[in-house]
């Protein structure tokens, strides 16, 4: 089961990024993930299951990703 917790903000450094992995215990293959909705007006933190998400570090749109 894919638990998802609404969050205030995203982690803006690798170590509140570990810290907040920790916090929810993601310990599987994935790792934590936080993201907008589809609407992009609500923020949500879960653990993923796979190893790869598309996702790559940077930035687009005044996004930042780490």
């Amino acid at each position: 089961m894919l638990s998802v917790y609404g969050t205030t903000s995203c982690p803006k450094s690798l170590s509140e990024w570990n810290k907040r992995s920790v916090f929810i215990n993601c310990k599987n293959k994935g790792g934590y993930m936080c993201a907008p909705d589809e609407t992009l007006m609500e923020l949500y933190e879960f653990c993923y299951m796979f190893e790869n998400t598309g996702l790559i570090e940077g930035e687009k749109n005044g996004i930042r990703c780490i």
